[in-house]
């Protein structure tokens, strides 16, 4: 006998004649129908069949026994059920940059920085202030002042300038597109015609030197942007040089001690017959060297020996790749470690100043190794470890180390400082072990910005080229550790000694 039976549907005012496969399910029935009607079979009512509705676990072959029976289907098909929006479609291209970034964050998309637009030559600013955008106290600086104080220092033109700068960064933290920093760039070539306002013959601003607009933007940053007993550049990057002066020909001169306060810290690339290869030899080749200055007791010029050493440590160091002869050609390219340790370029009081939180440092060190090692064995992130009281507690004080941690990074391709292309470097994101095994960093050619890890930073930036991106400006901020008392650091070290099996295992 077929299980094949016809049956009338009626859905509404439509009337369907089908054939049932009696043998198969009710939701075989239903899927029949939805190709029919739109009607999803979630939404069906099947009546007409002995014992009222139609359930999904009733067998057929018991509900359809004769040709040609009537059921009757309820629902309301797919194209009937949409309505039209309560509101009109608003599409996230014709939103406001503010309206278009608050949506992104909502929704958790992860967005990179905005870049700055070229005005013609325009890089060794853009580059500049995309690497001190990367200084988050800095930042927040220039937006508070501006927001709550009617209150600054300086002529018009500098508090101008000062006013435009903190517009630039609102609007890189704000907008969504790149940034034209029109009115800046113009202000900037009006306040320093001899410096930035000079152009090519075809009317074009000439390129200028991205450590000479630093210098002028800290200046003027200085001169306008206060704080209760300083200013904010001094605060972040301000540190004193005591600087000792011995003559070489005469030993009855006398040595002459001085102290400067410095914002930058330079790095001498030496010269193209004799380059310096690595940050930490071009530093020291800088704090000490031989000059010629008047010797008293001689009564004529000598050949004196001028040692410097840095006898405080700024929030945030800026080294200098001296790579320009003055207005001359590149030298050459130098490595820079992603962390920089200070310790022998300071004076002997910052030393032992360093060494409590050097030693906490190895103590700490070793608690976050051992936390991720159980962190590892227990299959749970490290942020499920329970850290300790010091590390959560804003309390603590937190000590420096000596060590300093990059954050962003001025380049330059190109034989002469006034030629060539800047880029601007910023770290972006902390390597987590898992998605990113590597510091992530943001590069901005202008406008164009992308991502990298830490290794293609390195591999672009040192490579010895004059035609290739090289460091020139390297921003670093300073490391601190939460501070512990000193029997707990003499107790770990003695425990270390005591035990050679765990000092072997922290080794």
């Amino acid at each position: 006998m077929s299980t094949n039976i016809p049956v009338v549907v009626k859905w509404g005012k439509a009337t369907y004649n089908i054939e049932v496969n009696t043998a198969e399910s009710v939701a075989v029935l239903k899927t029949q129908l939805e190709n029919l009607t739109s009607v999803p079979h979630d939404k069906q009512k099947i009546m007409g069949l002995p014992g009222g509705l139609l359930k999904d676990s009733d067998d057929l072959s018991k509900k359809i026994t004769k040709p040609n029976q009537k059921i009757t289907l309820l629902g309301t098909a797919v194209a009937q059920q949409l309505k039209a929006p309560t509101a009109s479609t608003v599409f996230v291209e014709d939103l406001s940059d503010e309206e278009r970034r608050k949506v992104l964050k909502e929704r958790e998309v992860e967005t990179l920085p905005i870049g700055l637009v070229n005005l013609g030559n325009s890089c060794y600013m853009n580059a500049t202030l995309q690497a001190l955008y990367a200084v988050p106290p800095l930042r927040q600086a220039l937006l508070k002042y501006y927001d709550s104080s009617a209150h600054s220092e300086g002529s018009n033109q500098e508090r101008s300038l000062s006013a435009l700068i903190h517009q630039t960064f609102k609007d890189l933290g704000t907008k969504a597109d790149a940034v034209e920093p029109a009115s800046l760039f113009m202000l900037l070539r009006v306040m320093y015609p001899e410096t930035f306002g000079k152009t090519t013959q075809g009317g074009i601003p000439q390129q200028q030197d991205a450590d000479e607009f630093l210098r002028a933007l800290m200046l003027n940053l200085s001169d306008t942007v206060k704080t209760p007993h300083s200013n904010v550049i001094d605060d972040l990057f301000g540190f004193t040089m005591k600087t000792r002066m011995r003559c070489l020909e005469a030993e009855a001169e006398p040595e002459s001690v001085s102290e400067e306060r410095h914002r930058v810290l330079l790095c001498h690339m030496g010269t193209p017959t004799d380059p310096v290869g690595h940050l930490y030899q071009g530093v020291q080749l800088s704090l000490k060297e031989t000059i010629t200055k008047q010797a008293s007791v001689l009564g004529r010029d000598a050949e004196f020996e001028k040692s410097s050493a840095m006898d405080s440590l700024p929030e945030y160091l800026i080294v200098e790749f001296a790579r320009f002869q003055w207005k001359g050609e590149s030298t050459s390219a130098g490595h820079f470690p992603q962390v920089l340790d200070v310790y022998d370029f300071c004076t002997e009081d910052v030393r032992k100043q360093l060494t409590r939180g050097r030693q906490r440092r190895r103590v700490y060190m070793d608690e976050q190794e051992r936390k991720r090692i159980q962190a590892k064995e227990a299959n749970r992130k490290d942020s499920d470890v329970e850290m300790d009281a010091t590390e959560e507690d804003s309390s603590v004080a937190q000590i420096p180390t000596g060590n300093y941690r990059c954050v962003s990074i001025v380049s330059h391709e190109g034989r002469s400082a006034e030629g060539g292309h800047y880029m601007g470097w910023a770290k972006f994101k902390e390597a987590d072990g898992d998605v990113f095994k590597e510091d992530q960093w943001v590069r901005f050619n202008d406008d164009k910005v992308t991502q990298h890890d830490w290794k293609y930073v390195v591999d672009q930036l040192v490579g010895g080229r004059a035609d290739t991106q090289i460091a020139y400006i390297v921003i670093y901020q300073k490391d601190k550790v939460p501070d512990g008392s000193i029997e707990e650091i003499v107790d770990e070290e003695m425990e270390m000694e005591s035990n050679p099996d765990k000092k072997k295992a922290k080794q």
